[in-house]
């Protein structure tokens, strides 16, 4: 079941069987979740990922450059199937 609570300034959903907020109330346990509340510097992206977004307008590149962040904090995954 989920149900909104409160967390800072903003209202997410709570799973209450898992005990998971946010995003990771949507999903099952097995899949990871990290959640930044501010983007990181553009200098974090590699070379080759400032190449894919270098053409895009900020809002997104600083998108872009957090997602980037986020994924590298995780440790790798077998692929699937």
């Amino acid at each position: 079941m989920l149900d909104p609570v409160r967390q800072g300034t903003r209202t997410v959903p709570i799973n209450h069987v898992t005990g998971r907020t946010g995003i990771a109330a949507l999903l099952s346990e097995d899949v990871e979740v990290d959640e930044r509340t501010s983007d990181v510097p553009l200098d974090t992206l590699i070379p080759q990922e400032y190449a894919v977004i270098a053409r895009a307008v900020p809002t997104r590149r600083a998108e872009f450059a957090t997602v980037r962040c986020c994924a590298r904090q995780r440790p790798p995954v077998a692929a699937c199937g």
